[in-house]
């Protein structure tokens, strides 16, 4: 789709009074990126080589206690700290964006790419403790089954900047491309909340993807596009960026 008319689609879904979320979603479910079935091996790659960096640096997941921000529709990266050794997981979303059966949709998918899940999550964990693990989340009935085996909590909507979670309950604070879209003073905010959370070895690893997300899904234009454009003109085109993330 053109980068301008789903621009357009996001703004007006932004302006809608009530509602905007469920026509946004029904529009992707049935015309966008999610009428393609979900894809988390990319993810799950993504965040072995970044724990595998941690490691580098004398960080491990294993038995730490986790947190997201930025659960966004799926269970992706809780599932894969959990399949790393982590000893709970808490994901937090100012919105409710998360679907249950996308996140099945999901884990069906990892169960087909086991072998592979298995093999990059073993280097991380060791093979028998991450097969132990994946055969736990293998047993779940529901998605809500497989987040208590998991020890995942979702908290939605709640605000990653007052979590109210006690000082000192997490060892690792986590987010993939979600701090591109959160304005300065948010961003402010949610990091003093992280060094309140954090233990005192705990450490915060945030993934931001500075490129023009909408070369993504247009392919006429690069992941510089935004370049093109003065701050207010790109602004006032790309306003939803920030209006629908923050509503």
């Amino acid at each position: 789709m053109n980068w301008k008319q789903k621009s357009l689609i996001q703004r007006t879904c932004a302006a809608l009074p009530f509602g905007s979320e469920a026509f946004y979603y029904f529009l992707q479910r049935n015309f966008g990126s999610m009428r393609h079935a979900p894809d988390p091996m990319p993810n799950l790659r993504e965040f072995v080589g970044i724990a595998e960096e941690m490691r580098e640096m004398g960080f491990s997941i294993e038995g730490r206690r986790a947190m997201e921000v930025g659960t966004g529709r799926r269970l992706d990266m809780p599932i894969a700290m959990y399949l790393a050794g982590a000893a709970s997981v808490v994901t937090v979303d100012l919105h409710q964006y998360m679907k249950h059966e996308l996140a099945q949709a999901a884990f069906d998918v990892m169960k087909a790419n086991k072998k592979e899940i298995l093999e990059i999550f073993g280097r991380l964990a060791g093979n028998d403790a991450v097969a132990a693990r994946f055969a736990e989340l293998e047993a779940a009935s529901s998605t809500e089954d497989l987040m208590r085996r998991a020890k995942i909590e979702y908290r939605a909507p709640s605000d990653a900047s007052r979590t109210g979670l006690p000082s000192g309950s997490i060892d690792f604070q986590f987010s993939y491309t979600v701090f591109e879209h959160i304005p300065y003073p948010v961003l402010a905010a949610i990091l003093k909340e992280c060094s309140r959370l954090l233990s005192p070895q705990g450490i915060a690893c945030h993934h931001i993807d500075p490129s023009d997300h909408f070369a993504h899904d247009d392919q006429s234009i690069n992941f510089c596009n935004f370049l093109r454009f003065e701050d207010e003109e790109f602004d006032k085109v790309n306003e939803n960026q920030f209006a629908y993330q923050n509503r």
